[in-house]
């Protein structure tokens, strides 16, 4: 990004050169870079007019002033050489927002699981449950959740093939935590999975919590002992007669900011300003977070 003064070309040519070095090392990648049409001619954005939680009348709306003619072309000139600068790498492509949607289609929208792919998702769950990287397509752990759920409800030796219809989002509500392990009689666990089966079919989402009877745990919790069992049916295993179910968390949570004025510095928020709540429903949809991969 430019400083205030669009004077630091040089570095943002260094930057991009080692982006584009380290991406090249990895088999490539994607750069999306920003800019308003705004920035680049007036002084400041125009909503500053509701900077700090201000709410003028209409009549009260200022129109900020122009940049200087020499800080316009330099501002332009900035981004100019930038793109320049970039086009000159070989391996560069410049590409528009509907092209990245394309290049990097989600794989396990329309893909077929077969039962072997179901049983070796199900193995790759551990007690900090994240997302799958593999093969063509990658999963959320809310994807994770619903094909172990189906694969739990699949008849023993039944190969039909399970698809992923509809997105499917996070809780709303925190969940229960679990601080020791318990153990539920298999029968309660088995209808804990028919009725987790039948709130994501309806919900399209992981509920706030799974109930074993009275008890409700964290979908985390219920999907790693759920994977457990799953894993050992998959090398011919028998149900067993109780479940232990221990505590576990969501890894993807890492990926989401906690609470604190300082990530809402926007100059439109009140003084102060901060939303706990906000933030907490976002770490909640951490359940659909996953890497893109590139369409082969």
């Amino acid at each position: 990004r430019p400083n205030d003064e669009w004077t630091n070309i040089e570095e943002s040519k260094t930057k991009f050169r080692q982006f584009y070095e380290q991406m090249t090392r990895n088999g490539g990648g994607l750069v999306s870079l920003y800019f308003h049409p705004c920035e680049f001619i007036h002084s400041q954005f125009w909503d500053m007019n509701f900077a700090r939680g201000a709410n003028p009348p209409r009549d009260q709306w200022r129109t900020y002033p122009l940049r200087p003619p020499d800080s316009r072309e330099r501002a332009f000139s900035y981004f100019e050489q930038l793109v320049r600068y970039m086009k000159s790498f070989p391996q560069v492509q410049f590409i528009t927002g509907p092209q990245a949607t394309r290049l990097y289609a989600d794989g396990a929208r329309g893909h077929r699981f077969s039962a072997s792919e179901l049983a070796e998702i199900a193995r790759q769950v551990e007690w900090e449950v994240s997302f799958q990287v593999r093969g063509t397509y990658t999963l959320s752990p809310a994807e994770v959740m619903t094909l172990v759920t189906e694969w739990m409800l699949s008849q023993p030796g039944a190969d039909a093939k399970v698809t992923l219809p509809f997105t499917v989002y996070g809780p709303s509500l925190p969940s229960p935590p679990l601080s020791e392990p318990i153990e539920v009689p298999w029968s309660q666990f088995e209808r804990s999975v028919h009725d987790l089966h039948s709130f994501i079919q309806r919900h399209h989402q992981i509920p706030n919590a799974v109930w074993l009877g009275s008890k409700p745990v964290a979908p985390e919790v219920f999907l790693v002992a759920m994977a457990k069992i799953a894993s050992k049916s998959a090398n011919g295993g028998v149900a067993p007669e109780n479940v232990t179910v221990a505590p576990a968390r969501l890894a993807t949570e890492k990926y989401v900011a906690l609470d604190s004025p300082e990530i809402w510095s926007w100059p439109i928020f009140p003084t102060g300003f901060h939303s706990e709540h906000l933030m907490e429903l976002a770490r909640l949809q951490a359940w659909t977070l996953k890497p893109a991969k590139p369409s082969e």
